[in-house]
């Protein structure tokens, strides 16, 4: 029997057991709550809140697409904590920038005779 494919939601369960050094998936929560932006659908979840110029995206499991869909307004920049070979680091993007980067490619143009 196939193993049913985990919601974003509990992806970001599962995230935040791998991190603890990130702290609890219920206090992100509450915090964000409270001062932040809370998304669920089936097909993202997210934790974000505004900061200066831009978005500071706390969580993201899913499709990002999505995500930066669900963002209530524009700003310039997008921000959130990647971990690569073990290491923490920030990585920020215009917000255009990313969204291109995000959209699906286009097929190329071919010529035929």
């Amino acid at each position: 029997m196939e193993e049913l494919r985990k919601s974003p939601y509990e992806q970001a369960q599962d995230l935040f057991r791998q991190h603890p050094e990130e702290g609890t998936f219920a206090d992100a929560l509450v915090d964000h709550l409270d001062s932040g932006y809370v998304f669920s659908t089936p097909d993202v979840f997210m934790l974000g809140k505004p900061v200066n110029d831009g978005w500071f995206v706390h969580t993201l499991c899913g499709d990002m697409q999505k995500a930066i869909e669900l963002m209530p307004y524009f700003l310039p920049w997008i921000a959130f904590v990647r971990y690569h070979n073990g290491k923490r680091r920030l990585a920020m993007y215009r917000t255009v920038r990313l969204k291109a980067l995000c959209e699906p490619a286009k097929p190329a143009l071919t010529f035929t005779d």
